[in-house]
């Protein structure tokens, strides 16, 4: 190619790439000369700042119980297994914060403030108690309660199980035999030198009485002779033979209700006497000795021995 052609060439390819780097340079300084002059920004710039905040914890897992009976004078351990998750995972959950309570309106409640851990899965933690059930809570539906708490103090509870506490009807009464100075003919309104009976409620029946069966006495030597129940009374304050006294007349081999009682449940322990605390008294009076009588022990022996009992 000839010289001359080549700088044609050359003019021809400077006269079109001139006027599009001419364009796109006016172009900036046309922006750059309007924002300065009109104050429009075209370009500027942001901060960020997100807080992503602390998940309350779950409880989505309460373990049934079943039915619990009493133990007689005594508490039942009550197993109870439930688990806790968090979605902030279960190293965010507090190990120390497991509880357990059991409710009932009207009564204590019973808790376990010390739940223990046995064990995590996912975001999860699993947690064992045992709460005590004594012998005098009331028969009936009690409310399972657990709660626990994250590292963050965020709490949670699960309120929507429950079980059944039975009911326990027993009594122990002491002392197991009665007793009376030697009397005579002439004798009446005696009390018993060892009385009164005491007689615990060990279980949780309520509003109960108490009734006593009652038999003859027989001659030990005359057998043939007797001091018959109808000569008994037993009532359940003072000494059963005071005048005015609400006392039952006994019956022989016949159950009497002990006037006045009310047994009702309770910690029998406090040692609270006559309708206070799960307790009640029996007190045993002779009105008098059959005019045939002769001087010898009469005794239960023969018909056995008087019965007191709980009737619900």
């Amino acid at each position: 190619m000839k010289r001359g052609e080549i700088l044609v060439i050359y003019l021809m390819i400077s006269l079109l790439i001139i006027p599009i780097i001419s364009a796109n340079i006016f172009s900036d300084f046309w922006k750059d000369f309007r924002a300065r002059i009109t104050g429009e920004a075209t370009t500027g710039t942001t901060s960020l700042n997100i807080t992503v905040g602390n998940t309350a914890p779950t409880i989505p897992f309460v373990l049934a119980v079943s039915s619990q009976n009493p133990l007689e004078s005594g508490y039942r351990s009550v197993l109870l297994n439930f688990s806790v998750n968090d979605t902030d995972g279960s190293g965010n959950i507090n190990l120390s914060s497991a509880r357990a309570r059991f409710n009932r309106t009207g009564e204590s409640n019973r808790d376990n403030s010390s739940c223990a851990n046995i064990g995590s899965g996912g975001n999860g933690q699993m947690f064992t108690c045992n709460v005590s059930m004594y012998y005098f809570d009331e028969l009936g539906v009690w409310t399972i309660n657990v709660s626990a708490r994250d590292n963050s103090e965020a709490s949670t509870e699960n309120s929507t199980t429950n079980f059944t506490y039975n009911l326990l009807t027993a009594m122990v009464l002491s002392p197991s035999a009665l007793t009376w100075p030697t009397l005579n003919l002439s004798a009446t309104n005696f009390s018993s030198n060892n009385d009164p009976i005491l007689l615990n409620n060990t279980g949780n029946s309520a509003n109960g009485t108490i009734n006593t069966t009652a038999y003859n006495l027989r001659g030990e030597t005359t057998t043939t002779q007797f001091i018959f129940a109808n000569n008994f009374t037993v009532g359940n304050v003072t000494d059963g033979c005071g005048a005015g006294i609400n006392a039952s007349t006994m019956v022989n081999a016949t159950s009497k209700q002990l006037n006045g009682t009310n047994f009702t449940k309770g910690n029998n322990s406090l040692n609270f006497v006559n309708q206070t605390s799960g307790q009640e008294q029996a007190f045993f009076c002779l009105r008098g000795v059959p005019q045939d009588a002769t001087a010898q022990s009469y005794s239960s022996s023969f018909y056995g021995s008087w019965v007191v009992e709980v009737i619900v």
